[in-house]
């Protein structure tokens, strides 16, 4: 749910722009309003606008609208803070190899952590993650393993920027809770957190060594709980030794 400060023609339009990305072709109007299921006069007035602003670009011979080189210029630069040294990669696809569970690498988003790579567990029965999606800083596994790489001074001015009224913000009483967990994942290396996206899934999540300046990154294994909390402590020792190769290559 979007929340009420966010005006409705920006939500609109952050869902037709995701729907070009989805589709990857031209799109005619109205199939715009009926796949979005939004009112067919908003659609053209956010569509004409898009155009006017050579967002997208109308092919008046078949009536359909694409994004235009210009939209990929202004977001291309994005890409670039989000790409992922190889050998990270390599790591989550060696640890999907070495566990069979879902792995994936997560990085902060205002108050939120966001997911960017993905290796689907190769169990019959796995968590499902997906690129883009997002999980809570405050309550979560990767949220506390981001959290151990700064400073209690940092985390706690965090908290205090919280948006008032955030619900996902901790009050005081639940951020001394998780200080504690924080500052055990700084001294075990790693977090173990049972419930954070889905009631019957666990994570266990770690840092990961980046360059200095550059975002914090987690690595985290997820599955079913039963299976991840009774193989905590091998599921740990296999992230443990996979980051130590990575600081290993890295020196």
């Amino acid at each position: 749910m979007v929340r009420a400060s966010v005006s409705q023609s920006v939500e609109r339009t952050v869902q037709i722009l995701a729907l070009f990305e989805a589709e990857r072709r031209p799109l005619p109007r109205l199939f715009i309003a009926d796949a979005l299921d939004m009112p067919r006069s908003s659609v053209a007035a956010l569509l004409q606008g898009l155009t006017e602003l050579d967002i997208l670009l109308l092919d008046r011979r078949t009536q359909t609208y694409f994004p235009t080189a210009r939209l990929g210029r202004l977001a291309g630069w994005i890409d670039q803070l989000f790409s992922v040294d190889p050998q990270v990669l390599a790591l989550a696809k060696q640890l999907q190899q070495a566990t069979l569970e879902t792995v994936t690498l997560a990085t902060p988003l205002n108050q939120a952590l966001e997911v960017i790579d993905v290796e689907l567990g190769l169990h019959p029965v796995s968590y499902i993650a997906t690129v883009g999606q997002v999980v809570p800083l405050w309550a979560s596994a990767v949220g506390y393993a981001c959290l151990s790489m700064e400073s209690d001074k940092t985390i706690a001015e965090m908290h205090r920027r919280s948006a008032p009224g955030d619900t996902a913000a901790p009050s005081p009483a639940a951020l001394a809770t998780i200080m504690d967990a924080v500052r055990k994942t700084r001294a075990d290396g790693y977090t173990l957190y049972i419930g954070s996206v889905a009631s019957d899934a666990a994570t266990i999540a770690a840092p990961l060594p980046v360059p200095e300046g550059a975002r914090a990154l987690a690595v985290a294994i997820s599955g079913p709980t039963s299976r991840i909390v009774a193989n905590e402590r091998e599921l740990a020792r296999e992230m443990k030794r996979a980051i130590e190769s990575l600081n290993t290559s890295h020196r």
